[in-house]
């Protein structure tokens, strides 16, 4: 109550800019919110008095802002409606896909977080399978395990709302299994049998 009361006594403008920064991420590239946003306003102004306010404060990354509470960024996810928070995931993810930088992070990650976040699932597994295979290159086998599988459950739900499973289907779900299970079998080679079982279950 008394967060929502302070962020009720900036602008307009500077409440947008706050919503859209706060599904950015707690940390988050001045850039990226400036592309997400629908309305035009005046960035700097609105990023002066959230200063200002203290509600953000910069970071050792040139560019990139934090949020100063985690109660002041929590309030204002939650305070959206389930259609602006996908709304503004699909807007951040479109940003990065234009090449917004993300000051140093990994685009394919944060695009996967956000189009999936935005039910948008061909892209967020599109992405999912870019950052698996990135960090698959880097031997981070644990962190890909994980992307590879959560492609392949969003793959896998693709298939079962189709109710049928066409050959280049089939295809990608045995490639994403495979990939899921080499890299858990690094780091976990005794669940690594379970990726493809499950997977084969969908497979004709």
């Amino acid at each position: 109550l008394v967060v929502g009361a302070r962020l009720d006594t900036v602008s307009a403008d500077s409440r947008l800019f706050l919503r859209v920064a706060a599904v950015a991420g707690r940390t988050f590239p001045l850039d990226l919110v400036a592309a997400a946003l629908d309305t035009p306003l005046d960035v700097a102004a609105a990023l002066a008095e959230c200063q200002n306010r203290g509600f953000i404060t910069p970071v050792q990354t040139p560019g990139s802002y934090a949020f100063a509470q985690a109660l002041v960024h929590e309030a204002l996810v939650h305070s959206l409606t389930k259609a602006d928070l996908r709304h503004t995931h699909l807007k951040l993810g479109e940003a990065l896909e234009r090449g917004i930088s993300l000051g140093g992070g990994n685009p394919a990650e944060s695009m996967a977080r956000h189009f999936r976040a935005a039910e948008q699932n061909r892209k967020a597994i599109r992405y999912l399978v870019v950052a698996a295979d990135r960090l698959a290159d880097r031997s981070a086998f644990g962190p890909a395990a994980e992307h590879y599988r959560s492609a392949l459950a969003l793959s896998r739900e693709a298939v079962t709302r189709a109710g049928q499973v066409p050959e280049v289907a089939a295809a990608h779900l045995l490639n994403l299994a495979a990939k899921a299970t080499a890299c858990l079998g690094m780091v976990q080679p005794e669940n690594a049998v379970t990726v493809p079982d499950a997977c084969l279950k969908e497979v004709p």
